[in-house]
């Protein structure tokens, strides 16, 4: 639409532009078409829906645009805006727009002029104002159609706007065109399609001309050679709803659901229909529809027959199609040798069938012609030719001619595992004539039950005679320890010479006897392993309480210690697995068990050997028996066991042994050591009682004192230290030698003091010392010592008083003196 801008408000006649005018900058006239929602009507017959639609969506109206060459008999001056082509149900609207706001209200008025079209007939006369409030830009009125069902072409009126004196339009009118909807036709095509199509039968109605707003016509079905079997039929006819495709639309498209089916017939027509439109006419309104045919034709067979020669008179052979057809079908049959003979043993027969359509099943018959002869059962042929609307299967019977002159049978036989056999009763029916034997023989076969397993084979003859019409088959029955359903296994009877064979074969059932396992019980050997015999392979056998399973049963074992709650007393075994195979009733694993000797005077110890399965598992116990005998005294040893005087302070270190196996609690003994020697010897510092601890589990505990002898000088003989103890057990001592380092003496030196005197000095006193010439003696020492002179002989020069006495070293001393 072309707007009214300032420079062309100026472009107006001077006159005009010289007053103060507020200027509207024109108008808008917006196409207005209700979307109407859309209504499918549904088949009773069927839940989908019967018109396939394809929506289109609706185009919005083009902008209107100003020009002045749609209304030729315009007034000279006139500036008209040219409003798009509407149909008469439609309603448009037009808006009238400034350039700004208002700060006044601005009333514009309006008013309808009939050109072809007649106010009140063809449309709503208009005779009014809209205003534009203050503070708005804008305001609308609507220009409404009256609409009819009378066919008279397009018309035409125009809309006069009057603006206030001191507003300029761009447009003093609006020109419309009202579009005569039933001047527009709808012509439906003929259209086909297969059966099968998935988007049914596609259907095309045209229009003479474009349309561009929504329109809902009826569609409807009249049967013709297809009926509501073929497409999806209404009573009521169906109404669509079109939506046409910007720009406008020619026609519309959709499919009618058909039908599929599996019928081999003739193609189909029905007449669809369009009725009951909205805002259109009909040119021609109905067209017809074909259905075309896609299913094969049938196939036709015939089956085998068979009977008694003497009873069955005569044998009917099946003919069937495997498909019903729409079409009459026909064919030919004839009857020809195979091992039996036309006219001796059958009647030749041959004739034509016809199916009409819909059948699917005939009999053809030949009669048999009994005798009294023993022979094999003889076979005939009949062949289907000539086939007219039907494809070939197996169009070739054989008729069997049993012979009946004698008849075996064989019985069904049940029996426990534990029976030991299976007797099947076998019966000759028939067998009447003097002097005929029958035979027949058999042999077994397995059913759920296996041979060698399960039962025994077995095959043989059975002979039968007139007066003995009745004979036994003994299958021998294997009792085993496996729990299982009961199982079955066969008898058949293979060949009879002079009879025939009716009930051929028979089923023996073995039941079984053996109960269901539940649990499994683990054992193991040796059951008693001594911790002193080194590492043992251990067997540890996994029991089922029952019956063996008919599957393989794995038990996951896991072996575990108990004790003392310290013990390690043996290597840690890894889980292993048993598995008890299909059909036995126990299987074995080993591990290795490897004691740890640990000398410890203990209780007896138990192994844990657990299991999980899927049956209940009753774990065992193997008793891993201590070695050690139980101690009942401890040893004490000194370590040095010799000590020097002159060595000085000697750490002395002891230790206290059990004499047998260790002890499972902790042992404490109290050491006390005390010295022997001569009576008044003190050889070494006073040694404080101290305790030694044995751990438990240990045999053998230390403790230390501290050796300090006396150096003293004297010879004497080694001396002995006393390491004893006390505990709740009975306590052995030892020793520490305590050695003497002093050499013995072996001379006796005597000295006098003075050793010289004047002999003027008169009397003098001399002190005799007797010295020992190394260390002192433990015991006293008595030296007898005589005073006797030398110089000139007989020359007496002294007088000594006394002139012998002894002199005493004592004991620990090394000298003496008188």
């Amino acid at each position: 639409m072309a707007i009214l801008n300032n420079s062309q408000a100026r472009a107006r006649p001077a006159a005009r532009a010289a007053t103060c005018r507020r200027v509207l900058r024109g108008f808008l006239i917006v196409p207005v078409l209700a979307l109407l929602s859309m209504t499918v009507a549904t088949n009773a017959d069927s839940p989908a829906s019967a018109i396939q639609i394809f929506d289109v969506n609706l185009v919005p109206g083009d902008a209107v645009v100003a020009r002045n060459d749609c209304w030729a008999d315009a007034p000279m001056d006139a500036s008209v805006l040219c409003a798009p082509a509407w149909p008469e149900h439609g309603t448009l609207t037009a808006e009238i727009k400034l350039d700004s706001e208002l700060d006044t209200d601005a009333v514009v008025e309006y008013e309808s002029m009939d050109l072809t079209a007649t106010g009140g007939t063809d449309y709503v006369a208009l005779d009014g104002t809209v205003t534009i409030a203050t503070g708005e830009d804008s305001a609308t009125f609507d220009i409404d159609f009256i609409d009819d069902l009378v066919e008279e072409g397009n018309e035409t009126f125009v809309v006069k706007i009057t603006p206030p004196e001191d507003v300029d339009l761009m447009h003093d009118y609006i020109h419309v065109t009202i579009i005569d909807e039933e001047s527009i036709k709808i012509t439906v095509a003929r259209s086909s399609a297969d059966e099968g199509r998935s988007r049914g039968m596609p259907v095309s109605a045209t229009f003479s001309e474009t349309v561009f707003w929504p329109f809902s016509v009826g569609v409807g079905s009249i049967a013709g050679t297809a009926g509501p079997s073929d497409y999806e039929h209404s009573d009521d006819s169906i109404t669509i709803w079109s939506y046409p495709l910007p720009g406008g639309a020619r026609g519309v498209n959709f499919g009618h659901n058909l039908r599929e089916d599996s019928l081999d017939e003739p193609d189909e027509t029905y007449t669809l229909f369009i009725e009951g439109h909205d805002y259109l006419s009909m040119d021609r309104g109905s067209a017809t529809m074909t259905i075309r045919d896609n299913d094969d034709p049938p196939s036709v067979s015939i089956a085998d027959a068979s009977g008694l020669e003497d009873s069955v008179g005569t044998l009917s052979f099946d003919v069937t199609l495997d498909a019903a057809s729409g079409k009459e079908i026909t064919l030919d049959y004839a009857t020809a040798d195979d091992t039996a003979t036309m006219g001796r043993d059958y009647d030749h027969t041959a004739d034509n069938l016809t199916f009409a359509p819909g059948e699917v099943e005939k009999t053809v018959e030949v009669a048999v012609k009994p005798d009294d002869a023993h022979e094999p059962d003889e076979t005939f042929k009949v062949t289907l030719q000539d086939l007219l609307n039907v494809t070939a299967g197996d169009t070739t019977a054989f008729g069997t001619i049993e012979d009946d002159d004698a008849q075996l049978s064989i019985a069904d036989a049940a029996a426990s595992e534990a029976d030991g056999k299976l007797e099947f009763l076998v019966k000759a029916d028939g067998l009447v004539k003097t002097n005929q034997t029958v035979t027949v023989t058999y042999e077994t076969a397995d059913g759920t039950a296996t041979a060698g397993s399960d039962y025994t084979s077995n095959s043989g003859t059975l002979t039968f005679t007139s007066t003995d019409t009745e004979e036994t088959i003994t299958v021998t029955v294997i009792d085993d320890t496996v729990d299982e359903p009961d199982e079955t296994l066969g008898v058949n009877l293979i060949f009879a010479l002079n009879a025939s064979l009716g009930d051929a074969s028979a089923e023996g059932t073995i039941r079984d006897n053996d109960e269901t396992s539940s649990e499994i019980t683990l054992t193991a050997s040796p059951a008693r392993v001594s911790e002193n015999g080194g590492a043992k392979d251990i067997v540890v056998t996994a029991t089922l309480d029952g019956g063996a399973r008919t599957e393989a049963t794995e038990v996951a074992v896991s072996v575990a210690g108990s004790g003392d709650a310290d013990a390690v007393d043996f290597q840690s075994v890894s889980s292993f697995t048993i598995t008890i195979d299909e059909g036995d009733t126990s299987g074995t694993g080993t591990f290795t068990l490897t004691p740890i000797d640990d000398e410890l005077d203990e209780s007896d110890e138990t192994l844990s050997v657990t299991g999980t399965s899927v049956l209940t598992v009753n774990g065992t116990e193997v008793e891993l028996t201590d070695d050690d005998a139980t101690s009942s005294s401890i040893a004490l040893t000194a370590q040095p066991p010799r000590v020097s005087e002159g060595d000085g302070a000697t750490d002395i270190a002891v230790t206290a042994t059990l004499d047998a196996g260790a002890r499972t609690e902790e042992t404490t003994v109290t050491v006390s050591v005390s010295g022997s020697g001569n009576a008044d010897a003190v050889d070494f510092t006073e040694v404080r009682d101290f305790t030694i601890t044995i751990t438990a589990g240990e045999r053998s505990g230390t403790g230390s004192f501290t050796l300090t002898p006396e150096d003293d000088n004297v010879d004497e003989s080694d001396e002995t230290l006393n390491v004893g103890g006390s505990s709740d057990l009975t306590v052995t001592a030892d020793t520490v030698a305590l050695a003497d380092n002093d050499n013995p003496s072996a001379a006796i030196l005597l000295s006098a003091s003075p050793g010289r005197i004047p002999e003027d000095g008169g009397a003098a006193s001399i002190q005799v010392t007797a010295t020992l010439d190394a260390s002192a003696r433990t015991v006293a020492t008595t030296v007898s010592v005589s005073v006797a002179g030398r110089g000139r002989p007989n020359a007496v020069d002294y007088a000594a008083t006394p002139t012998s006495f002894d002199i005493t070293i004592a004991a620990g001393a090394t000298t003496g003196t008188e």
